[in-house]
């Protein structure tokens, strides 16, 4: 795991040192990106086994489930040189997952309820981007960040809450992107793809109790697309 720190970290330090070479350039940059999807029946109760090749399926419910996220990262950075810039992101984050119908059998007797889950989560980070190619207007470039960020969790049951939870993170992530510069100051990014580190903790807000948790892990999906747009002054 020290190895997997050591990689993290000179992927985002190392480059930064060596961009007191290039051109230095004043511009301030204002921008923002988006990610948003809707997922509907999706199986969060069930499990999949794969045996000799064929998918089986298990379910504790038929119910309707649906999950709908949406983050939003504004960010403020300036340009060092020509092919880096750093800068400072925000970051905010609303996930609902729902599911109505479900069936449960308490000895003998059938019970009908709906199930809601709301994820609020706030962040701020610093962040690094390394342009490959940034006399082209179509750009390729790497972006390493770190970041801390805080996520509010409540469950209801038909309405009522049932449970709530917090939790706290420090993570370190690089995703590629693309560029593509409509004018001098107007242009189009897009974000996809990611490999991180997250750390943090995890906090029952009724029963107070703790646990810490962290992950390494890889995306490459729709999930991790984004899109956005930059203002450079």
């Amino acid at each position: 795991m020290k190895i997997i720190y050591s990689i993290l970290i000179l992927a985002f330090f190392v480059p930064i040192l060596s961009a007191q070479t290039e051109i230095q350039s004043n511009n301030l940059v204002a921008g923002g990106s988006v990610n948003f999807y809707v997922q509907q029946n999706l199986l969060p109760s069930s499990s999949v086994i794969l045996n000799g090749g064929l998918n089986e399926i298990y379910s504790t419910s038929a119910s309707n489930r649906k999950t709908t996220r949406l983050y939003l990262s504004p960010y403020f950075a300036k340009e060092v040189s020509t092919r880096w810039l750093l800068g400072l992101q925000l970051q905010y984050s609303f996930d609902r997952s729902t599911a109505e119908g479900i069936i449960s059998n308490n000895l003998g007797q059938l019970d009908t309820f709906n199930l809601k889950q709301t994820e609020n989560g706030y962040g701020v980070g610093l962040f690094g981007r390394y342009t490959f190619n940034p006399e082209n207007r179509f750009q390729v470039y790497l972006q390493p960040a770190v970041n801390y960020s805080f996520v509010n969790e409540v469950n209801h049951r038909d309405e009522i809450v049932t449970g709530e939870a917090e939790s706290y993170a420090f993570g370190i992530v690089a995703s590629l992107g693309v560029l593509y510069e409509i004018s001098d100051q107007f242009s189009l990014t897009s974000r996809f793809g990611a490999i991180g580190y997250t750390t943090g903790q995890w906090t029952d807000k009724d029963s107070d109790k703790s646990q810490n948790f962290n992950s390494f892990s890889t995306t490459l999906n729709l999930t991790s697309l984004y899109f956005g747009f930059e203002y450079r002054f």
